[in-house]
């Protein structure tokens, strides 16, 4: 299985999602989305050019809709960045 690795400020992103949905949804809810998040990050690992082509924010860059989701995952075909949302503004990139 190929290895990724979440940015400190997606970690960060992904511990603000789990506790807004805790609060909202409930733990169990939270688990889920989390644990869906994931999965997909894995399978980004694992297909590194699903996402489509994001040159208008950096060079390499590619996004991911998380199907069912509202969640966008920016990444480098090598690492996860970050974790946005499409109901919020695009998240600013720290390169």
């Amino acid at each position: 299985m190929p290895a990724y690795r979440v940015t400190a400020s997606a970690v960060a992103d992904l511990d603000e999602t789990w506790g807004y949905l805790d609060q909202d949804s409930g733990e169990a809810i939270a688990d889920r989305q989390l644990t869906r998040l994931y999965r997909r990050f894995q399978l980004l690992a694992e297909q590194r050019f699903l996402g489509r082509p994001r040159p208008e924010f950096a060079p390499e860059l590619r996004s991911y809709v998380v199907p069912g989701t509202s969640y966008i995952i920016f990444y480098f075909p090598s690492r996860v960045l970050k974790k946005g949302s499409t109901a919020r503004n695009r998240p600013n990139f720290r390169i």
